[in-house]
């Protein structure tokens, strides 16, 4: 973050902003069918974050959230490199269990 190394596992960087970044409650959906999610499955979830994320690695999932004024916020986010998924969205997987059972039933690694 702000040019201190990281592990490095996912291709990009991370910095700091002034202001809360994508703040609040948001719908999330895969867009590309991967080794652990099937496009279009969705699931709630919510954000919270004061940096932003300069990333070369392919964006997994879409963000939408309804604002105060009636408008919508549309952003994509989510990373996945073998059998790791890294994003800022924390999901409620009561919500949906398939996206747990996603997770917990991926087998292949991403290999």
């Amino acid at each position: 973050i702000d040019g201190f190394e990281t592990v490095g596992f996912f291709n990009g960087c991370a910095k700091m902003t002034d202001r809360l970044q994508n703040f609040g409650y948001a719908s999330l959906e895969v867009t590309d069918n991967n080794h652990i999610f099937k496009k279009g499955l969705k699931i709630n979830c919510h954000e919270f974050h004061k940096s932003c994320v300069e990333s070369r690695e392919k964006k997994i999932y879409s963000l939408t959230k309804e604002l105060y004024d009636g408008s919508t916020k549309k952003w994509k986010c989510g990373y996945l490199k073998k059998n790791t998924i890294g994003g800022y969205a924390h999901v409620h997987f009561f919500s949906n269990m398939s996206f747990i059972n996603s997770m917990v039933n991926s087998n292949d690694g991403g290999e």
